[in-house]
């Protein structure tokens, strides 16, 4: 089988799967009762789930996308005549990444009308960012938590 024809085939599949499995939260909050504690419940199952696709997209990335990136820009830089040791294909991933995460805070402040809560300094705990949803906004707020609660244990 062609590379191609089995990519294509492999990309419908995924879509398929992806539309069939993102209707998972939807379907939750819609049968979901009004009880607190079934609430809690399913907006935990909910934040698992949103951690899991974060953890999907994370692997993917790293796995395959950005090792294929990296060589078909190579081969552009060539073609292009691009004589620079600089990493501008790290640069534009990185870039892409917080454009993608901004866009999806911005818009998710906007929908609610709140701002989010801020980190509290060291020692002092954490609470969630409640207007960072989604699989971006989590992965990159586990990452600064973990980042700010390293820093604060080497300089205590």
């Amino acid at each position: 089988m062609d590379a191609l024809v089995s990519k294509i085939i492999t990309a419908v599949i995924l879509f398929i799967i992806t539309i069939i499995l993102s209707f998972i939260p939807y379907f939750m909050v819609l049968r979901g009762s009004s009880s607190i504690v079934s609430a809690r419940r399913r907006n935990g199952i909910i934040a698992y789930l949103n951690c899991l696709a974060g953890g999907v997209f994370m692997g993917t990335l790293l796995v395959y996308i950005l090792t294929e990136g990296f060589e078909e820009f190579e081969k552009y830089k060539k073609t292009a005549g691009l004589e620079t040791e600089f990493p501008l294909f790290n640069l534009f991933v990185a870039g892409g990444f917080f454009l993608v995460a901004s866009v999806e805070l911005f818009v998710h402040a906007k929908l609610h009308h709140h701002q989010p809560e801020v980190y509290s300094g060291c020692g002092g705990g954490h609470s969630t960012m409640t207007s960072v949803h989604g699989a971006v906004g989590e992965v990159v707020h586990q990452y600064l938590t973990f980042c700010i609660d390293y820093y604060c244990s080497i300089n205590r």
